[in-house]
């Protein structure tokens, strides 16, 4: 209703203009008009607005000064601090223009006095009609006494177009404020949905930084009645390091707030907004992050306790920033539903209700609360088994010495990676060839003998040298494939899992003697130790999640691919070994490397997962 008053006010003014103006046809009224809009376009108060006019009508008429009378509570008129109307003036003239002005505020129509000094000047008041109680005044002066009519055309042009600037002003201020209400009430109910005070938190980081175009939105979680404020939530990093130089520094403006229980807002554009000593924190902040804005709103709970903070800064000098208005809008609705989340759950904060208007039932109260336990305790939750265990090689290959013969060297311990086809380590050559030299000898030998009986017809013997040399030449073959196979290699990629030889350089090795155990690291086995009083609850298929030790904070998860049958000792204790397959692609992995693993199983009521092994262990006692 009010702005719709203000709309026929200004077709008023509008049709008043026309008839006053009808013989100025010298006068540009569109560009004039053009100007004055474009002058205004963007400004922030009426003051600013009117400073703009002043420089338009100026470089129209010059010597020419604008000014307007604003209205006070007390209904009393004060010139616009902006105004420079009276620098030039003379000194007497303020009482004639304070009367000149009443008059025009009291009749509505423009009215024009001259006031004699060094110069005549020509002066014409019109009201401005505006939202308080009684119009307010421009009044435009030229130091030219035959511009009355001129000066009287300006002055109306003006204060219409004030008028006008006013009314979008407002209207777009309660589109803003609409919209922020909205965006609080959407808010409250999305974190009032939340279910715990971690995700409430993220909820709220995430829409006002989205809202109001922050480059952070910081929340920080105080206990009821306490200062210290723990920061939970950043909407620039997932992770909150609290005890860095930006957790410190937050938390330290976070507590400065919960302590003031005031709305803090602090704008490099505004430096009145930077100084005060309750704010030191905040100024500290703002030097260490760069930021050209911050600010701080405690949300509060019933009882007008402080219960979190919501830190919000930016260093765009043009964000979205919004008015004080929308952070004192924030502190209540928000933080009631914050407060409710950091209660529990509806099921444990309807529980506590229900329990205080049943206190003084104690028969009643105890009934539901045994209802209430039993139901907890019959709620079916999977059942985990704790295990040890350990990574395995899923393949394991020996390489044992190729024949009889010393060992010259080693070329690698354990530990270390090969690849297929690489020297592991080399058998001596030099008893093979002594060997091979006097298999040869003998081979000539029986060579002349054979060619010798040959020659006397002694054909048995010759057959019988035959044979030898057949004999020793099969040895010399035999000990020439030794000497070409004196490197051994290994067979497969992988890591050798033992057989350290380096201290053995030259001892005799028998045929067959295992020298390395080498085991590839593509594929591994979690080998998991099932106790036995939890064997009949694993089965193949289930899920095992397992930690290992060397990399505790990374969590693996796997299916038992078997169990086996039969027990084994590990630990002065009897386990079933189940089997989990590893990928190990990246050869991150190592044999041996042990951990704790979870199986698990299917699902039992929770006095179940509590109690089972405390009975087993009173029925093998007791024969129950």
């Amino acid at each position: 209703m009010q702005i719709q008053g203000d709309q026929n006010r200004i077709v008023r003014s509008r049709r008043l203009l026309r008839s006053d103006a009808a013989d100025l046809q010298s006068v540009p009224d569109d560009s004039l008009q053009a100007e004055l809009i474009a002058a205004i376009s963007g400004t922030a108060s009426a003051g600013d607005a009117m400073v703009q006019f002043a420089k338009v009508i100026a470089s129209r008429i010059p010597g020419t000064h604008l000014a307007v009378f604003h209205r006070l509570a007390d209904n009393s008129l004060l010139l616009d601090a902006k105004s420079d109307l009276m620098e030039h003036l003379p000194s007497t003239a303020s009482e004639s223009l304070i009367a000149l002005c009443k008059q025009t505020s009291s009749t509505g129509k423009t009215e024009s006095t001259l006031i004699s000094g060094a110069k005549i000047w020509t002066v014409v008041a019109t009201p401005i009609v505006r939202q308080s109680l009684a119009p307010e005044v421009m009044v435009l002066a030229c130091d030219a006494p035959s511009m009355s009519a001129r000066l009287t055309w300006l002055v109306q042009i003006a204060s219409s177009h004030l008028a006008m600037w006013e009314l979008i002003h407002n209207t777009n201020q309660a589109k803003q404020q609409l919209r922020h209400s909205a965006a609080i009430t959407e808010l409250a109910a999305k974190v009032t949905a939340a279910g715990d005070s971690y995700r409430a938190a993220s909820l709220i980081a995430s829409a006002l930084k989205t809202h109001l175009q922050m480059d952070r939105v910081s929340i920080g979680i105080c206990k009821p009645g306490r200062a210290d404020c723990r920061w939970i939530v950043d909407s620039e990093v997932s992770t909150v390091d609290r005890r860095g130089d930006v957790g410190l520094g937050i938390e330290s403006a976070m507590r400065e707030s919960a302590i003031r229980k005031d709305v803090a807002i602090l704008d490099r554009k505004d430096p009145s907004s930077l100084s005060g000593d309750a704010i030191i924190a905040h100024r500290q902040w703002m030097d260490h992050s760069g930021d050209n804005f911050l600010s701080t709103t405690p949300l509060l709970n019933a009882d007008d306790e402080v219960i979190a903070v919501i830190l919000m800064s930016s260093r765009n000098m043009t964000s979205g920033i919004a008015s004080r208005w929308f952070h004192l809008g924030l502190q209540r609705p928000v933080g009631a539903a914050m407060a409710s989340t950091m209660q529990g759950s509806p099921v444990a904060r309807s529980a506590r209700r229900a329990s205080g208007r049943l206190a003084r039932l104690k028969y009643v109260f105890a009934a539901l609360g045994l209802i209430i336990v039993a139901g907890i305790l019959a709620i079916p939750m999977p059942y985990r088994v704790a295990c040890d265990c350990v990574l395995e090689p899923s393949v394991r290959r020996y390489i044992a010495a190729p024949y009889e013969g010393r060992l010259e060297g080693s070329l690698i311990r354990p530990g270390d990676i090969v690849t297929n086809g690489q020297r592991l380590a080399l058998m001596d050559a030099r008893e093979l060839k002594w060997e091979l030299s006097g298999f040869e000898a003998d081979y000539r030998s029986e060579e002349k003998n054979r060619d010798a009986a040959s020659a006397r017809d002694e054909v048995a013997v010759a057959q019988q040298s035959t044979l030898e040399m057949q004999r020793l030449e099969l040895k010399m073959q035999l000990i020439r494939h030794r000497l070409d196979h004196l490197e051994i290699k290994s067979p497969i990629d992988g890591v050798v899992l033992s057989g350290d030889l380096s201290r053995s350089e030259g001892a005799p090795m028998t045929m067959g003697q295992t020298l390395f155990e080498i085991a590839p690291l593509d594929h591994m086995v979690a080998e998991v130790a099932i106790p036995e009083s939890e064997i009949r609850q694993v089965e193949a298929g289930m899920t095992v999640e397992f930690r290992l030790d060397s990399d505790a904070q990374f969590r693996r998860e796997g299916k038992i691919v078997r169990v086996h049958p039969r027990p084994e000792i590990r630990q002065n204790q009897s386990v079933f070994i189940a089997e989990v397959d590893v990928d190990n692609r990246d050869h991150s992995l190592r044999p041996g490397t042990k951990g704790i693993a979870r199986i698990e199983t299917q699902s039992h009521s929770i006095a179940w997962n509590w109690t089972h092994k405390a009975w087993d262990a009173v029925s093998m006692n007791w024969g129950l």
